[in-house]
């Protein structure tokens, strides 16, 4: 098992552990954080749709206005052929944006389930030993692995696990939470360790 593949299966197993011992806190913590988070992504993508929805009307608007102007020749065919050439390619390009943006509000919207979906899942794999691709698909949705930073002498990378329904979760620090036991010898003099804020070191 390599290194990410570890650092996954620890989490998943942390926030099992701790979804199945204080599952009234679990839920508080996502409705007010992680839940709000997915609402806000979705209602800025709407709103960015809107708004280029809007633009697409009002080059058609325009597209109309110039076009009446050239037929009653306040403007020469060649700047209505202009200005028409740069509003068909601003629409062209509008109408790609908004096709690529309904597909992320229709995904965003799938995959916008409920805690009690998620909590369905962490009953199911609550006593998982390996990580497998049944697992990954019902847990996770994406995982964003950060470019390495220098801190204070230390290769720090951080690690983003974000999971269907309840998008980044981070239990809170308790003293029986399990503790993840990671390290990775790469060659002679340097190892890769993980803690649980979700940083990876190189000593």
């Amino acid at each position: 098992m390599d290194f990410l593949e570890q650092v996954v299966l620890s989490e998943l197993r942390r926030i099992t552990w701790f979804a199945e011992r204080y599952e009234e806190e679990f839920v508080k913590i996502v409705l007010d954080s992680a839940l709000r988070d997915m609402e806000k992504t979705g209602r800025n993508r709407q709103k960015e749709l809107d708004s280029l929805l809007a633009r697409d009307q009002e080059l058609d608007s325009l597209f109309e206005r110039i076009y009446e102007d050239s037929l009653s020749a306040r403007i020469t065919e060649e700047r209505f052929a202009r200005m028409s050439q740069r509003y068909e390619s601003e629409q062209a390009e509008l109408k790609s944006k908004i096709g690529s943006l309904r597909k992320e509000i229709s995904k965003h919207n799938r995959h916008n389930c409920t805690t009690d979906e998620f909590l369905a899942v962490v009953r199911k794999y609550i006593h998982m030993k390996e990580l497998t691709h049944d697992i990954l698909c019902e847990f996770i949705d994406h995982i964003v692995v950060h470019h390495a930073e220098n801190i204070k002498g230390e290769r720090i990378q951080k690690i983003e696990i974000f999971y269907n329904c309840v998008g980044a979760f981070e239990a809170p620090k308790l003293d029986e939470l399990p503790r993840p036991q990671i390290q990775l010898n790469t060659r002679k003099g340097v190892a890769i360790s993980y803690s649980p804020t979700g940083t990876a070191a190189n000593f």
